[in-house]
């Protein structure tokens, strides 16, 4: 068993369910010491701003565009502050990394093994990638699809940034892009309950670098396509179809007849 330190995010991205002049300036106030700046916005967004502190960016918001409410994320070292500042508003996460740092001296050919057989176990893939002519790049070896809701990686990042303070240095990354049944889940869970989302990902965990994931609560059952589009309806129409049935008094024999007297099929 390899000594690790504790799984911190290193990655959350969420849409937060509110306007998005007032997600920005909570963010600005929390976050940045300078003033937004306008960056090229991406996935159907019209615009994004650029926030910034000591120079360096710390979060990004985009907005407008296609979507209602704006997204929000923060990478490496801003990841926890931008995670703590999204979870203190409705808002469903796209994608949260966890991460779980090593220096024991030969912690990547140990995890390779175990991450290799974890995955293998659970029919999930791997690969990896080496430099041949450069053994000294470091390798990096995944588990998992870019695709898919769950993927890991494992890599010799003190050799990926030529760290001569720390030429051990090993990462190991746990990427979900929840679906759904699970953004509410992955919006409230520690990092160590993220890295047991999937059965191998809970399996390595445990066995290989001595922690103890919760498992994630079940999915709810899929509802079918008539179900959720009823249900959608509802939600969206509910008042009006309420004041409908009020028009005709409570009767619910009168209310349907106008009602699907009023569909053009």
């Amino acid at each position: 068993m390899i000594c690790a330190n504790a799984p911190a995010l290193d990655w959350y991205a969420a849409t937060i369910a509110r306007p998005e002049s007032h997600v920005l300036a909570a963010f600005v106030t929390a976050l940045a010491d300078e003033k937004p700046v306008p960056a090229r916005p991406a996935n159907g967004y019209g615009h994004a701003w650029e926030l910034r502190h000591s120079g360096r960016r710390c979060a990004l918001v985009s907005g407008g565009g296609q979507h209602e409410f704006p997204h929000v994320v923060g990478t490496g070292q801003d990841a926890p502050a931008v995670a703590r500042l999204a979870r203190s508003f409705p808002h469903r996460v796209s994608r949260v990394d966890v991460c779980v740092d090593t220096e024991d001296p030969g912690a990547y050919e140990t995890l390779r093994v175990g991450l290799l057989h974890s995955a293998r176990a659970s029919g999930t893939t791997a690969r990896e990638i080496t430099s041949p002519l450069d053994p000294t790049a470091g390798r990096t070896l995944y588990a998992g699809s870019p695709a898919s809701e769950h993927m890991a990686r494992l890599y010799e990042k003190g050799k990926q940034l030529a760290s001569e303070e720390r030429p051990d240095w090993v990462r190991y990354e746990l990427q979900l892009k929840p679906q759904k049944g699970r953004k509410d889940w992955a919006g409230g869970a520690s990092p160590l309950d993220l890295l047991g989302a999937a059965r191998w990902s809970r399996l390595f965990a445990a066995e290989h670098l001595g922690l103890d994931p919760a498992k994630p609560p079940v999915r709810p059952a899929r509802v079918s396509d008539l179900d959720g589009a009823l249900a959608a309806c509802a939600g969206q129409y509910g008042g009006r179809l309420l004041e409908l049935l009020a028009l005709h008094r409570g009767d619910l024999e009168s209310f349907a007849l106008d009602l699907l007297g009023r569909i053009d099929v």
